[in-house]
């Protein structure tokens, strides 16, 4: 029999909670909930944990913004939706750019939020899949090697984690050396928005990526800036990275 998928629900509001958990356990899922950050860090730190859904206003010294943060660092493929009273289109810009993978703002229908679900799941499920050895769609850079059949980021000889999200931007730009794709895009392929506010969230993941395959930061080689436009990824199809 399958093991449950087991979803960490971090709310302050019971009958939230109560609502959530119910339907989410009624639609097959295992759900853990705490109202308290440092609690929900630690229960998303266990392996057991295979999604969380964060709520932004909490209690105590961390709110929603400062979990997801720190969690990217501790686990960075795990999947983080998060769910918020506020509408503010900065809030939105400033989640995902820390990472979350998707946001939702209450009011929200459960068909909604499961239908969100079920989708990164999907996604998350092709980034972890285990693959045959001899599988082997590579773009091969330098001592960097990404994977599309395994979805795996090496760098001299070091996996590479990176998010859902990291690795879809990457193999695109990578997949595509020398063309040019606007921030616009970036966002209507990566994100499926195409609010414009967003643009700052794709210049926070390009510098995350950037950080982790990168020499230098300062002067990469690797994904460049199309100044006013957008970004690239080296023309290593002509040698030239």
């Amino acid at each position: 029999m399958q093991q449950k998928r087991s979803i960490l629900l971090i709310e302050d509001d019971p009958s939230i909670q109560e609502i959530v958990r119910e339907n989410l356990v009624a639609a097959g899922y295992a759900v853990e909930c705490t109202d308290n950050g440092n609690t929900g860090i630690e229960l998303a730190c266990s392996s057991l944990i295979d999604m969380m859904l964060l709520d932004i206003n909490l209690p105590g010294d961390k709110d929603g913004f400062d979990i997801c943060r720190e969690l990217r660092s501790i686990r960075p493929g795990l999947p983080i939706i998060m769910l918020t009273a506020r509408t503010d289109e900065i809030d939105k810009v400033l989640g995902i750019e820390i990472g979350a993978d998707d946001y939702l703002t209450k009011p929200f229908s459960m068909r909604e939020l499961i239908a969100r679900i079920k989708a990164l799941f999907r996604r998350a499920d092709v980034l972890n899949r285990p693959v045959p050895e001899q599988a082997g769609r590579e773009i091969v850079v330098g001592s960097l090697v990404i994977n599309l059949d395994k979805r795996t980021v090496v760098l001299d000889g070091t996996d590479v984690a990176l998010t859902v999200k990291e690795f879809e931007l990457l193999y695109l730009l990578a997949s595509n050396p020398g063309k040019t794709f606007t921030r616009r895009y970036l966002l209507e392929r990566i994100w499926e928005t195409d609010f414009e506010g967003y643009d700052r969230a794709i210049d926070s993941h390009i510098k995350r990526l950037r950080a982790k395959i990168e020499d230098n930061r300062i002067s990469p080689t690797l994904i460049h800036t199309v100044w006013g436009v957008g970004y690239r990824f080296a023309d290593y199809s002509e040698g030239r990275v």
